[in-house]
């Protein structure tokens, strides 16, 4: 999360549901306990490979939810609440790349570290189908910044690494990652974050400006990541 996509604020999403339920609760302390089930899933994200363990992910997350809380409903009830709040959209100026390479007819494949739902996400957004694949970690096997997982996506790109672009704002993940992978990395930081990287761009729309036209873009999500 970061380069395609963005989270709409859940602690007012996720305070909401569970005033609803009878359960009111300060937005300070929905923001606490929503900070620890955060960090619980970025160290296991992994494990959510498929439906069952996702499902198992989902089932830890809410259990460390609920211990932060002071009156939190039943697990059973306070799950759905949390999904709820966990609302992603498109970043506007990946949506503009994206009609960039649409134009070009160049193919793009998103690279994650995300757990097996992506796809899911991508499609409720709306955007699924505009990509040649999805590579989410959690189901390859494999998380950038390892070379195993750019492979995969260079293959569902129809690129070679010295085809391909690799495009997203974590410096270790995408930049260095891709280099490891043989494939050229470019560091969106959209907010100066990082002004030692480089290349790096403030915008996907500059991405196009970076490259002879090759004949695959790899697209970094810099991993919630959440579901």
């Amino acid at each position: 999360m970061g380069t395609l996509l963005g989270l709409h604020p859940p602690v007012p999403r996720l305070a909401a549901a569970l005033a609803a339920a009878g359960h009111p609760t300060p937005d300070e302390a929905v923001a606490h306990a929503l900070r620890a089930e955060i960090a619980h899933y970025k160290t296991r994200m992994h494990t959510g490979a498929d439906a069952a363990s996702l499902a198992a992910l989902h089932a830890e997350c809410v259990e460390v939810l609920a211990s932060r809380l002071p009156d939190p409903p039943p697990p059973e009830r306070l799950l759905p609440m949390l999904l709820d709040s966990l609302s992603f959209h498109a970043h506007p100026d990946a949506l503009a790349l994206l009609d960039a390479l649409d134009a070009q007819g160049i193919p793009a494949v998103v690279v994650s570290n995300w757990d097996w739902a992506l796809p899911a996400h991508l499609d409720r957004i709306g955007i699924l189908g505009r990509f040649a694949g999805v590579v989410a970690s959690a189901s390859a096997g494999v998380e950038k910044p390892e070379p195993g997982i750019f492979g995969i996506a260079l293959r569902l790109a129809g690129a070679e690494p010295d085809e391909a672009v690799h495009c997203g704002d974590d410096p270790v993940c995408d930049l260095h990652g891709a280099a490891r992978a043989g494939v050229r990395g470019v560091l969106l930081d959209r907010t100066g974050r990082f002004p030692r990287e480089s290349p790096r761009i403030a915008s996907l729309v500059d991405l196009p400006g970076t490259w002879a036209p090759p004949s695959g873009v790899l697209g970094g999500q810099g991993g919630r990541g959440d579901r």
